[in-house]
């Protein structure tokens, strides 16, 4: 069943400046959005006058006061963590927030939009989560590569898998990528964090998710433009202890190993491991 999704700002205008938008008109505004049956309402932060605290706030209490389950989506407003501070409003006021500015279909977009939500896995819950911004996955110039590695770093960081592209005209890769049940599956999952960075050493970087069960999703991300790189990780990064034989599947090739120890994968440049790994029966 198709969904309704519905924008508009915050602000006495909207971004281009050519019509009034919401500011002031909150709760009018809700009432006509849940009269079409919206399930989705984008508020975003031009021409505002108000505190984001304050607007977030009224947004809030309006779409609830209309008794219709609507996902409140806050663009901008307040919640990019500039200067590096978390706002627990942001939570308790929405159930995404934008944690950037928007997103491009280039590899060095992704790799900053990346960078927003470093160090902020542990506010994303259930009905509230981090939000780098849309999927640019089959977009301008992503190669395969980089899209699935997008997709796969959007999944490990419970990040809103909103579909970016047209998907009238995508290639099979694409339709791929986007439909991966394993990789989807990562990213509905929830046991106590959202997903983030678990280190970096140079282009070289380890995301991971902790999963139901004592497993684990694992992202080993090679940001670099030229080489490959071997990287090693060893379970106890994971807090899987020693000794422990662990299955390791490989999300996109659905191949499992067993490992001991550690896990290690050879990744291209702009490119990503995407591994869930769990305690072997």
């Amino acid at each position: 069943m198709p969904l309704t999704s519905m924008y508009t700002d915050a602000g006495k205008h909207f971004c281009n400046r050519d019509q009034n938008a919401s500011e002031g008109h909150e709760m009018k505004d809700a009432e006509l959005f849940a009269s079409w049956d919206a399930d989705y309402v984008k508020v975003d932060a031009c021409g505002t006058t108000e505190k984001p605290e304050v607007l977030m706030s009224k947004w809030r209490n309006a779409l609830n006061a209309t008794g219709r389950p609507m996902v409140f989506s806050n663009c901008l407003n307040g919640c990019t963590f500039v200067p590096d501070e978390w706002k627990p409003w942001c939570a308790n006021y929405s159930n995404l927030w934008r944690t950037c500015e928007d997103i491009n279909a280039t590899w060095v977009s992704v790799m900053t939009n990346l960078d927003s939500i470093v160090g902020k896995g542990c506010y994303g819950a259930p009905d509230r989560w981090n939000n780098p911004d849309m999927l640019e996955v089959g977009n301008g110039n992503l190669t395969d590569v980089e899209s699935r590695a997008h997709f796969s770093l959007w999944c490990v960081t419970s990040s809103p898998l909103i579909a970016g592209n047209d998907l009238r005209n995508m290639s099979d890769v694409v339709k791929s990528i986007l439909t991966n049940k394993a990789a989807i599956a990562i990213n509905q999952e929830y046991a106590g964090n959202a997903g983030d960075r678990l280190f970096k050493d140079g282009p070289i970087e380890v995301w991971h998710k902790p999963l139901l069960r004592n497993e684990h999703a694992v992202v080993l991300l090679n940001r670099g433009d030229a080489a490959s790189v071997t990287i090693t990780v060893p379970f106890s990064k994971f807090n899987i202890s020693e000794g422990v034989k662990c299955c390791v599947g490989d999300v996109w090739t659905s191949m499992i190993e067993t490992m001991k120890s550690n896990v290690t994968r050879h990744v291209g440049p702009h490119d990503a491991a995407f591994l869930r790994i769990a305690a072997c029966p």
